[in-house]
């Protein structure tokens, strides 16, 4: 099934992309196609990306095909090559990055030997004699991340900047950070600094043992749903959910959320992946995003297309050990999921429209999101509310359960919830009462 949407998905897109407007070897395939206007002319150019049919994981050609007004026809303008492999995940981009006069060509994409790559390209010439041509001025693959970064302060030009693993630290977290700034007088990205990022403690035993292991330990580490920490800037709860199983990347807000077919991934660092997909209802549309492990129970992420998505997560299903004695064992479905309103006689409420919960505990209301997961023998449902204005916010591991009792006229669902904590070995009470909530539906669809 997953294989078929992933075909599907594809099938899509090469539909969806525009023809190339000039003629394409014919040892070579179309990836991509992108009109945009790269000059100052009325006239939309196009940037045609090819890969060789011969050897799919060799590195991508640009072709851009510019209107002759004169004799009404496209032309080839210019043609380039990026080193990011046809066979990987890769992104083309138009933006300026340089000054406000023109937009440069931004190819990001992981290489033939498997390191992240960044090029870019400076148009030169508008247009006129030859027509538009470009030169490269910057170009770079390395073992770890590598990114535009906007958000550097400090920069009148937008800084490229890479993290690669410290190969002289014995702690796998400490990286080193390289940073180029676009220099005019040499027309070209320089090297401006130098920073080596070192962690306090290094990772635990699990987390050691996930890094030394393949990819598909990290993804599985990955799986379920991650919170994203509250900042001045980023107020709005927002999840993300990775699910191995469907292959599907999934954020969500309170009100809405997309999904993203999981089509690739590369190991980036030792802590990181690089993860990409396109979007269930409009393929064109792609994400990439990098994720950093950097806890049992956090992780960083990066989406340059859409910086709201970027920063801190938090697990809401816990630690690092789980994921890895789950590689091989599929997780058990959770047999009954709750929907809608429980209470009791003192005035306790859950209402479920997972992943959302609303709340009613001690006289206070609260909305917060949910998971429901098996941990060993155990049924685990995990609430977490997010902070606002600093406030710390309330966060609940319960031993879930629920039996159902049905007569002619209706139907009881009992809950029981009880609290405790997740530690390594799994969920363990904290030896208080069990919250018993009651759900009460009349055969004829009324509850109360």
């Amino acid at each position: 099934m997953v294989a078929n949407q992933a075909s599907k998905a594809a099938t899509q897109s090469e539909e969806s992309l525009e023809q190339p407007r000039i003629p394409v070897p014919a040892d070579r395939k179309v990836l991509e196609t992108l009109a945009t206007n790269l000059d100052d002319d009325a006239e939309e150019e196009q940037i045609v990306v090819l890969q060789s049919k011969a050897n799919l994981s060799l590195p991508i050609t640009l072709k851009v095909a510019d209107f002759d007004s004169q004799r009404k026809t496209n032309y080839l303008a210019w043609e380039g090559q990026a080193l990011a492999s046809g066979a990987q995940p890769f992104e083309v981009r138009v933006e300026p990055l340089v000054s406000a006069d023109h937009r440069e060509i931004v190819v990001r994409g992981i290489s033939e030997d498997g390191q992240s790559s960044l090029d870019i390209f400076r148009l030169v010439t508008s247009g006129t004699g030859l027509g538009l041509q470009y030169t490269r001025i910057f170009s770079q693959s390395v073992a770890g991340t590598i990114e535009l970064d906007p958000l550097v302060q400090g920069f009148t030009s937008v800084p490229v900047v890479a993290e690669q693993t410290d190969p002289t630290s014995p702690n796998p977290l400490d990286t080193i950070r390289t940073i180029w700034e676009w220099h005019t007088q040499d027309s070209r990205y320089d090297v401006v600094r130098t920073e080596h990022y070192r962690r306090e403690k290094p990772p635990e035993t699990a987390l050691e043992k996930l890094f030394a292991g393949d990819n598909q330990g990290l993804e599985n580490f990955l799986r379920g749903p991650w919170l994203r920490l509250a900042t001045e800037n980023k107020e709005t709860p927002l999840l993300l959910f990775v699910d191995t199983t469907a292959r599907e990347l999934v954020f969500a807000t309170l009100s809405a959320q997309e999904v993203y077919h999981w089509e690739h991934s590369a190991r980036t660092l030792r802590n990181a992946l690089f993860l990409s997909g396109r979007n269930d209802m409009i393929p064109l549309i792609k994400l990439q995003l990098s994720v950093s492990v950097t806890s049992a129970d956090s992780i960083e992420v990066a989406t340059p297309d859409n910086p709201n998505w970027s920063g801190t997560f938090n697990r809401l299903s816990q630690s690092a050990a789980l994921a890895l004695t789950r590689t091989d064992a599929p997780e058990e479905p959770i047999a009954k999921v709750p929907k809608g309103l429980f209470h009791n006689d003192k005035g306790e409420q859950f209402n479920f429209n997972l992943p959302e919960i609303q709340l009613v505990q001690g006289g206070v209301s609260f909305t917060g999101f949910g998971a429901l997961h098996r941990l060993g023998g155990t049924t685990v449902l995990q609430i977490k509310v997010p902070s606002t204005n600093g406030k710390q916010a309330p966060s609940r591991v319960y031993a879930f359960s629920m039996t159902e009792e049905s007569t002619t006229s209706r139907v009881v669902r009992t809950m029981r919830l009880q609290e405790g904590h997740l530690t390594i070995a799994g969920w363990q009470s904290n030896s208080t009462d069990a919250l018993r909530l009651e759900q009460v539906e009349v055969l004829s669809g009324v509850n109360r």
